[in-house]
């Protein structure tokens, strides 16, 4: 053992490993010496050496600027590589994500449109009270307000009828359908909203989401998704002048969801 402890080979091998970690420890100060003065924290690497900028001793302060240089996403992403992959599959859902509530939100905001246009031919064609006020017949023969409210017999019998006015069940379901693709379109927003608050969190680098937030990232997410699937209102059938017309089965029938997979 005296003559092993004595081989000149031994201190050598001795001398290189405790140099070769003494320079990497140097690597990984260096490291984080850089990122707090690209912040403008004072934690140059003359600090190390018990020098600051002012002339004083290292100090508390810069510790904590050490540690909490430590604590931002871009140094989590840098040096943590489970915590990068956490957090790539993150962005990519929130990006999934709100591409799907635009798609559908787009979807929502065509057929209102071209729904908008079918109401104002409803209108246009409806009868009319001699004050102007629209009204529509009902299968079984009663004259209604747009709202559903019963017209009066005298009003009633004022009214002068063509015989191709739009009946008021098929006015009813398009005030319907308009009134559902609103709430959709409401919503979509709403889950514009949430996606983008997931987004801002997971952006946010001096208080990134901790490796433990981020899977409940995506499973919200992954909720959100679903919710996005089903705020198309469903078809319908509505009667017209005797004759069923799917009256947005045209603007519906191409309308579908992607479906978003969650991380990998």
């Amino acid at each position: 053992m005296a003559d092993q402890d004595q081989n000149p080979q031994n201190h050598i091998d001795r001398f290189n490993e405790v140099s070769l970690a003494a320079a990497q420890q140097r690597m990984r100060d260096d490291a984080l010496d850089q990122g707090l003065e690209l912040a403008g924290l004072n934690g140059s690497r003359r600090s190390r050496f018990g020098v600051s900028d002012s002339g004083n001793s290292t100090n508390g302060k810069e510790k904590s600027d050490r540690e909490r240089i430590r604590r931002t996403l871009e140094w989590l992403l840098l040096n943590d590589s489970d915590y990068a992959r956490l957090h790539r599959d993150a962005i990519t859902a929130v990006q999934r994500a709100a591409e799907t509530a635009r798609d559908v939100l787009r979807q929502i905001e065509t057929e209102l449109a071209a729904i908008h246009g079918i109401l104002a031919d409803i209108m246009e064609s409806a009868a009319q009270l001699p004050d102007g006020t629209k009204v529509f017949r009902d299968e079984n023969g009663l004259v209604r307000y747009a709202n559903g409210d019963i017209v009066h017999d005298e009003l009633a019998e004022m009214i002068a009828w063509r015989g191709d006015e739009p009946t008021y069940e098929y006015a009813r379901r398009i005030f319907d359908r308009e009134a559902a693709l609103d709430d959709a379109l409401h919503d979509g927003r709403v889950i514009e909203v949430e996606i983008g608050g997931y987004r801002d969190e997971l952006t946010n680098n001096e208080d990134p989401p901790s490796k433990e937030r981020i899977p409940v990232i995506l499973d919200r997410i992954d909720s959100i998704v679903d919710r996005t699937a089903n705020i198309l209102p469903h078809k319908d059938q509505v009667q017209a002048s005797g004759e069923q017309v799917e009256f947005q089965q045209e603007l519906t029938d191409d309308i579908s969801v992607p479906i978003v997979k969650i991380g990998n």
